[in-house]
């Protein structure tokens, strides 16, 4: 279990630093989901997410919204099959509610928000289980 969660912080980092790095370019979007339709971006997003995941453990996939951005990580059922389910989201509540956790996405939602003509980009991110039981979920906003 332990392993899963460090692979999904792994993963959940790695595409915080691509989001980020997107953001930092091009004119105003007037949402979240123009901005991750937008060709480079996605064509980035893809890229980065498809050499990342090495496995089918976890799954990821990024949604937007007019003002929010979601990162939805889906862990496969073998990966959850030696795991306790309550362990699990207890770990992940926590490591949501760490101050660098917490920081990196609401640095995101402040990178996002330069790039997006929403008044408030928000950043939520979902662990869930494969047929989409949602285990822990957060919204951060940028500072």
């Amino acid at each position: 279990m332990k392993k899963n969660v460090l692979r999904a912080l792994s993963v959940l980092l790695v595409l915080v630093m691509v989001v980020s790095l997107t953001a930092c370019g091009g004119g105003k979007f007037a949402t979240v989901k123009a901005f991750l339709e937008d060709p480079d971006t996605k064509a980035e997003l893809d890229k980065s997410i498809s050499a990342m995941l090495t496995d089918d453990s976890i799954s990821v996939t990024l949604e937007g919204t007019e003002d929010t951005l979601i990162y939805n990580f889906k862990f496969s059922d073998e990966a959850l099959a030696s795991t306790d389910e309550e362990t699990l989201k207890a770990a992940l509540a926590s490591n949501m509610e760490g101050e660098e956790f917490a920081s990196t996405f609401q640095n995101i939602a402040g990178s996002v928000s330069e790039v997006v003509k929403a008044d408030s980009v928000k950043v939520k991110v979902v662990y869930a289980k494969a047929d989409g039981t949602e285990l822990a979920s957060k919204e951060y906003t940028k500072k």
